[in-house]
């Protein structure tokens, strides 16, 4: 096909894409996620795709010993509580900033977090492994209470975040670490990034010391290093992203082995930290009242083990709040990262929001109002290619009162990525974003934000006032479903047509696959794996949909080669396909 026609193929596309109104978007009621006495803060989320659940966790001061804990409560995929909420470390001293990412393969979860029971000034970075029915599990190097140290580094640490890549099923996390500065510099000077490469069973790797560690981004004087890491399958590389006391926002690239990888994408081999390989996300900002915090989200999704190798997933989203004069408060503003082929590697290339490639950072709004932002999150959903970035800021009511802001940022088939509102495409500007409507504010919106792939939802969990005493903070949450516009699929909002089953792809396959199908009523639906003699070896899904279109990932584990079928059941009909595993 000649250039000038894919050219005119994608201004159609992006054509039919921007004029087509979306199925409009909408909010579950407030879910209790936890409602005990004492005071809750700053929740996160993580997600599993193979039972369609969230693991929702939060610092908790219930047993009111003056020392914050760890706390996890699990829910189902339409917000259901599963079980009541249940400690994940409650050791003496508090222990603050949990984060965690899934491990589909061991069906489990990582969360990380500052622990501080040998004292002040000498705060450590543990992690205890939650399995999909929320109880601890033990790493090879776990005390009693099943937490083990991932850095133990006798100085301060500030915060902590965790990643997992799944193809080389190791997970990385990382710190604020005040290693290279005096104790009495504390809260006086900046901080460097350290990371720590875990694998899949807990087991330290290069180095194994939790005394040791690496750095990721050094000597750059840190501002607060309020770090975040993400994975990105296409280059299969973690990307580490913070503020700087220059007032930039840096990226760091660093491999499965821990090595760092610079702009160009060569590895640094004989390097042991530093950041000589460290790229700008950003220009130069003021820190306006609260630090430069960045934030950073991969353009793809755990697939069962697929690794993708063209279109979605090869870019990632940096967002950060930080002030440009003549502003007086922070905002939040977006980079997309992309990464362009040369040779046998990738280099980073900077995209702007249109999605063309540009010689340096192009950085867009996402808010621009009245106040200063709150603590944000974004987190990345696959079948509508979209963000959707949650923060809170008190725009609409008096400091502390802070309100749950959300904004969507979908890319149409141009890949020009547009703020979104309901059934409206670019015309919510960043001077007005979506605010959740609720008869309660937030205090303070630490939140956290998650994509259910089973469902095509996002459930943002943060910090709620008390309901019996608002000096108290308890945590919440709600789903938020909405689909974006696309060329192809309900371009006028409307139900699918009927009732379908799609090729998986890819097929033939090898160890797993995706199945796509669409439900045009209400109504329970099954969707099962047979073998070719048609007995039923998994079902995939077996609950109660709603008009649309759904995904599902099967991994056949350690099946043979052979012929498999996929069957998907709802309202009396049946629908079958053919899938080739190939080994």
């Amino acid at each position: 096909m000649k250039k000038s026609r894919i050219v005119l193929l994608l201004v159609l596309a992006a054509a039919v894409w921007t004029a087509s109104p979306s199925f409009g978007q909408g909010w579950s009621d407030l879910i209790p996620v936890s409602t005990a006495a004492g005071d809750q803060g700053f929740a996160q989320v993580g997600y599993d795709p193979n039972l369609d659940r969230y693991l929702v966790v939060w610092e908790d001061n219930r047993l009111g010993n003056a020392n914050t804990d760890i706390y996890g409560r699990l829910l189902e995929g339409d917000g259901t509580p599963v079980g009541e909420s249940f400690p994940i470390c409650t050791a003496e001293n508090p222990q603050y900033w949990p984060h965690l990412d899934f491990d589909p393969k061991l069906n489990r979860y990582l969360v990380v977090f500052e622990d501080w029971r040998k004292g002040p000034n000498n705060g450590d970075i543990r992690g205890v492994f939650v399995t999909s029915a929320g109880k601890l599990a033990d790493a090879p190097t776990s005390d009693p209470d099943h937490s083990f140290s991932i850095s133990s580094h006798d100085s301060s640490i500030y915060t902590c975040s965790v990643a997992f890549n799944y193809n080389e099923n190791v997970f990385l996390a990382v710190w604020g670490d005040y290693r290279n500065k005096k104790p009495s510099d504390r809260y006086s000077v900046g901080v460097d990034v350290f990371g720590q490469i875990i694998l899949a069973d807990g087991t330290l790797a290069n180095p194994s010391d939790p005394a040791v560690n690496f750095p990721v981004l050094a000597d750059q004087w840190i501002q607060e290093s309020v770090a975040d890491v993400t994975y990105n399958p296409f280059v299969n590389e973690f990307m580490v992203v913070c503020g700087t006391d220059a007032g930039q926002v840096l990226g760091q690239r660093v491999n499965h082995l821990g090595r760092l990888v610079d702009k160009d994408g060569t590895v640094m081999l004989g390097k042991t930290g530093g950041s000589p390989s460290a790229f700008v996300v950003s220009p130069v900002f003021q820190n306006g009242p609260d630090c430069l915090q960045a934030k950073v989200q991969s353009r793809s999704e755990y697939a069962q083990g697929l690794r993708k190798t063209a279109g979605q997933g090869n870019e990632n989203l940096v967002i950060w709040k930080g002030m440009l004069p003549p502003r007086t408060d922070n905002d939040i503003y977006g980079q997309r990262i992309g990464f362009e082929a040369v040779g046998q590697t990738y280099r980073i290339i900077y995209l702007n929001r249109d999605g063309a490639v540009t010689a340096a950072p192009s950085i867009f709004p996402i808010s621009i109002q009245t106040e200063f932002v709150g603590v944000m999150d974004l987190a990345y959903g696959n079948q509508d290619d979209e963000f959707l970035v949650a923060w809170g800021d008190p725009r609409k009511d008096a400091y502390p009162d802070l309100d749950l802001y959300v904004q969507r940022l979908g890319i149409d088939p141009s890949n020009v990525m547009r703020l979104m509102a309901d059934n409206r495409i670019d015309t919510v500007s960043c001077f007005d974003n979506i605010r959740v409507d609720t008869t309660q504010h937030y205090e303070g919106s630490l939140l956290g934000v998650a994509h259910s792939r089973t469902r095509n939802e996002f459930l943002v969990a943060d910090t709620y006032e008390g309901r019996t005493d608002t000096s108290l903070a308890n945590i919440m949450a709600r789903r938020f479903y909405g689909t974006a516009p696309t060329a192809v699929e309900n371009a006028a909002g409307r139900p699918p047509a009927g009732f379908s089953l799609s090729q998986n792809y890819p097929n033939p396959f090898n160890g797993a696959t995706v199945i796509s199908y669409a439900v045009s009523e209400p109504g329970r639906v099954r969707l099962e794996v047979l073998d070719a003699m048609g007995r039923v070896i998994e079902t995939l899904t077996d609950r109660t949909h709603q008009p649309g279109a759904y995904t599902a990932s099967w991994n056949a584990g350690g099946l043979p080669s052979g012929v498999y079928y996929c069957r998907v059941t709802a309202s009396g009909s049946s629908r079958t396909g053919k899938m080739v595993l190939l080994r």
